[in-house]
């Protein structure tokens, strides 16, 4: 259930971006082809701070066995 309501909350921002989108760039472009590029530039940012927080847990880990010495 709320996985639905987060799904049709997304797609309701994505919707509003495509027209804000829409008006700054002065086209018409379908909501698909705003919503890939889009999608991939997310998945790319997701990605890149799990990578970020990823390290940082190494590096808060690694500083906590050394000072347990």
């Amino acid at each position: 259930m709320v996985e639905k309501v987060c799904q049709k909350l997304s797609m309701s921002s994505v919707a509003k971006a495509c027209i804000v989108y829409q008006e700054l760039q002065h086209k018409k472009t379908l909501c698909i082809d705003f919503l890939i590029p889009l999608a991939e530039q997310l998945t790319g940012y997701g990605k890149e701070r799990a990578k970020n927080r990823f390290r940082q847990t190494i590096i808060i880990e690694s500083q906590s066995i050394v000072h347990c010495w």
